[in-house]
């Protein structure tokens, strides 16, 4: 499973959205990307239809994707979205 943080560079919601995953991340250990808006990222933005940031989703061994969400959101939500999705315990 892979997290895949979609993100601006000017996002206050995003680097909360940054800040609690990063922090998740060292207490379990996954894998975490972050793909910040620009003329390079535009053609990911565009294959999962990412439309607002911060949006995260979870991808699949396969490149499928699993789930997401989008806006700043609590880091017990966040927790609850990596449960269900399989990425945390």
């Amino acid at each position: 499973m892979e997290v895949v943080i979609f993100t601006t560079k000017e996002c206050n919601p995003c680097r909360s959205v940054k800040a609690i995953l990063a922090d998740i991340q060292d207490q379990q250990k996954f894998r975490m990307r972050i793909v910040e808006a620009s003329r390079e990222t535009f053609r990911e933005f565009e294959r999962y239809g990412i439309r607002s940031a911060p949006t995260v989703i979870c991808l699949d061994e396969e490149g499928n994707k699993v789930g997401d969400f989008s806006g700043a959101i609590s880091k017990d939500m966040i927790e609850q979205y990596l449960k269900v999705w399989g990425v945390t315990k």
